[in-house]
């Protein structure tokens, strides 16, 4: 059977053959029926040219990509607390806001807290309580007089009297049988067995009496002892008074906020400053019912701390019961380790020799015009034998950008001649006046004070010249924490990172059987006309993230960074097939 199209055709060219036959049999039209017969059958049909297939390709990479949103987190102190003294008083030295501090050490010997350890924040006046010791130590001395005495008259006067009553009773018991004997035998009167009987009768109570005594005694003696308790627990309290003038830090930290200054007077339990712990530091974090499903306690998930890449561990601490009523999301508060971060401290150093600081100050003027007297931290004064000198910065002077001030300092000493006025400017820092300045210039010099080892341990004076007759210069290093409260982070709160390896979007695999793990993509070889696409097996990796699946080639060699992946259109192409490629990407 034919189509109608090729019916179509097959009379067209029957009826083209039977009018060339008609133009042929004429006269006159022969010739030119033979030549239109030539020109139809020389005539050649058209090759027609197929394009390769247009397609879009992008470069492939390896990549780590982003597991899920970044949610922003707050930044807060996990553990904070006013704190106060626990006796009143007339603050006498207080410490500044924004200074750390370092909590109560333990012997481990005893697990009991080191005496005097942590650093100090507060104390008031000491003097009365000092009064209050000294008065309840005498009144133990009084006490254990008393008992001593009365242990004395308890233990050999009382014993003594009763011995001699106990005599005296037993003559007159001995002395009235006598008597009674010799009255029976006429020999003694009745009036001499009367006084007989009333001698033993008051011998008897005398004993009687002094028993009494020495039992009342006895009792005394006991109060007595009570007393010297008594006394004893008054110099316990009053030591504890006297040690509770002192406020010390009760966990290491940051002092956040201070209430009082130097000079107030303040009441037992009155809050006088307030510290917040930096390490560990809280992180919360409003998420979805979702999110916060999925999350458990103590799950691992990564916090990016502000201009930094790096991410941090974190740990999910807590989670809360209830959704926010206005967001209807839930809080999740991390728990992350925070840590110091040193600014200039150098990549090599020698922990012997180096000197590190992070003070340098200018001279002080006791009058508003900056003229003299000059003043200088008494830290900043060093004592070399009789000589006091000071180490003054060379190549920074006063009103220097901070930002500016090079890492490493190169001092050089100066003498000068110290005078006895001293300024206190709120306990937080001590001025000593200077009688001679020697060769300073308090307009524009810059003096170094605080002298550390490279660790931030304090060293003592022939530590600090030692170090310097060695080195001649010292490393300006400050610190900051990485996380303080108010600060915004970014949290990742997927439970493990993301692998690193060849991510694709979806929508390039060509998959034969839906649920199968393994699919194909589409590699183009070569350039301009001679592209061709190459198919390429590979296996689907866990985790998905988002549109993205990373892909492992069953046959490492065929698929490498860098090769041009067809980016849409996959499923059209056959292996080797030509391509034409019209654009192409970065990798994704």
């Amino acid at each position: 059977m034919f189509s109608r199209d090729a019916i179509g055709v097959q009379n067209d060219r029957t009826m083209g053959l039977q009018m060339i036959s008609d133009y042929v049999k004429r006269p006159g039209l022969g010739l030119l029926g033979l030549l239109m017969v030539g020109c139809l059958s020389s005539k050649t049909p058209e090759k027609v040219t197929v394009r390769p297939r247009a397609v879009n390709v992008f470069e492939l990479q390896e990549s780590q990509p982003i597991a899920e949103i970044r949610y922003a987190g707050s930044v807060s102190a996990w553990k904070s607390q006013d704190v106060g003294l626990e006796v009143s008083g007339r603050v006498q030295q207080i410490i500044e806001p924004g200074l750390d501090v370092v909590g109560p050490e333990f012997d481990p010997a005893t697990n009991n807290v080191v005496e005097d350890s942590g650093t100090l924040l507060a104390r008031v006046n000491p003097t009365r309580y000092q009064v209050r010791l000294a008065s309840a130590e005498a009144s133990v001395k009084t006490a254990r007089a008393r008992l001593a005495a009365a242990e004395q008259e308890v233990t050999k006067v009382m014993p003594k009297q009763l011995l001699a009553s106990a005599a005296a009773m037993e003559l007159a018991r001995q002395e009235f049988a006598r008597v009674k004997t010799l009255l029976a035998q006429d020999a003694a009167t009745q009036q001499a067995l009367d006084r007989a009987q009333a001698n033993l009768d008051t011998t008897q109570a005398e004993y009687q009496q002094l028993e009494a005594v020495a039992a009342v005694k006895d009792a005394e003696r006991a109060s007595y002892a009570a007393q010297v308790d008594e006394a004893l627990e008054a110099v316990r309290q009053a030591k504890e008074d006297l040690d509770d003038t002192e406020l010390r830090a009760p966990f290491q930290g940051q002092v956040s906020a201070v209430y009082e200054t130097v000079g107030s007077v303040v009441q037992a339990g009155q809050p006088v400053l307030r510290v917040q712990m930096m390490d560990p530091i809280q992180v919360d974090v409003q998420v979805s019912a979702e999110t916060d499903a999925r999350l458990l306690y103590n799950d691992l998930v990564r916090v990016f701390p502000p201009g930094e890449e790096t991410p941090v561990p974190a740990m999910v601490y807590e989670k809360a019961t209830v959704a926010d009523a206005t967001t209807r999301t839930f809080l999740v508060t991390l728990l992350i380790r925070n840590a110091k971060l040193t600014e200039g401290l150098p990549s090599e150093f020698d922990p012997v020799r180096d000197l590190r600081t992070r003070s340098i100050a200018p001279l002080f003027s006791e009058a508003a015009n900056d003229g003299p007297p000059f003043y200088s931290r008494e830290s900043a004064l060093m004592r070399d034998g009789d000589e006091y000198f000071v180490l003054r910065v060379k190549g920074v002077q006063k009103g220097h950008p901070e930002s500016q001030i090079p890492t490493q300092l190169e001092v050089e000493r100066v003498r000068v001649v110290p005078g006895d006025k001293r300024i206190s400017l709120l306990s937080v820092v001590t001025l000593r006046e200077l009688d001679d300045l020697g060769d300073l210039n308090p307009d524009a010099d810059l003096l170094v004070s605080d002298f550390l080892s490279m660790d931030g341990a304090r060293l003592d004076m022939p530590q600090v010249l030692a170090r310097l007759d060695q080195m001649g210069h010292m490393h300006y290093i400050r610190e900051r924490w990485r996380l303080r409260p108010g600060d915004v982070v970014q949290a990742e709160l997927s439970p493990a990172p993301v692998p690193r390896g060849l991510y694709v979007p979806m929508d390039v695999i060509v998959r034969e059987e839906p649920q199968s793990n393994q699919g194909s993509l589409y590699v183009v070889d070569g350039t301009d006309d001679n592209a061709v696409c190459r198919k390429v097996t590979v296996r689907l990796q866990e985790p998905t993230v988002g549109s993205q699946v990373r892909v492992e080639a069953l046959q490492p060699e065929s698929l490498s960074v860098g090769a041009l992946v067809v980016a849409s259109g996959a499923h059209y192409l056959t292996d080797g097939e030509p391509v034409r490629v019209v654009s192409s990407g970065e990798g994704k």
